[in-house]
């Protein structure tokens, strides 16, 4: 397991929902498939996705979006956020 991986599944744990427990539980079964068939070398990373919808949605404000258009599209830039996110890390 690695340490960006070892520090987020403690700060999650110190928070632990059934959520979490099954998000943990869902990523050692990943981790021991990917183990299975060689490629023990990807990385499994978490997100912390706590607060993205509502970042997501002061984005979505700030760029004039109606209600219904930011109903249809939260999701997707919640997303996007994650994704960039994670990016900016590496």
């Amino acid at each position: 397991m690695s340490e960006s991986r070892n520090r987020l599944t403690t700060e999650i744990r110190r928070h632990e929902s059934p959520q979490t427990l099954k998000v943990i539980e869902f990523a050692n079964m990943l981790a021991n498939k990917l183990r299975s068939i060689a490629m023990q070398n990807v990385e499994i990373d978490f997100a912390d996705e706590r607060y993205t919808t509502v970042m997501a949605e002061k984005v979505l404000i700030e760029a004039d979006l109606s209600r219904k258009r930011r109903k249809e599209v939260i999701d997707k830039q919640a997303a996007v956020l994650i994704l960039q996110s994670y990016l900016n890390s590496l």
